[in-house]
């Protein structure tokens, strides 16, 4: 399966967000691949306004491998 998502927004984290999100992960014993596919995630809904439904299920079916 191939995606095609338009970008409508910046999203920017911070180097002190991304190790506050690491150390949290850390203490949950969460991998940091998980915490990667995570935020891809997060970031596809955060900026993929015209996804449906169907195509997120599928994306983060795709994300969880």
């Amino acid at each position: 399966m191939t995606a095609e998502l338009t970008v409508r927004k910046t999203i920017r984290f911070s180097k002190e967000q991304i190790e506050m999100i690491k150390i949290m992960a850390k203490a949950k014993g969460v991998s940091e691949s998980e915490i990667v596919r995570w935020c891809v995630m997060v970031v596809f809904l955060l900026v993929a306004e015209d996804l449906d439904l169907d195509k997120i299920i599928r994306i983060r079916e795709l994300l969880r491998g």
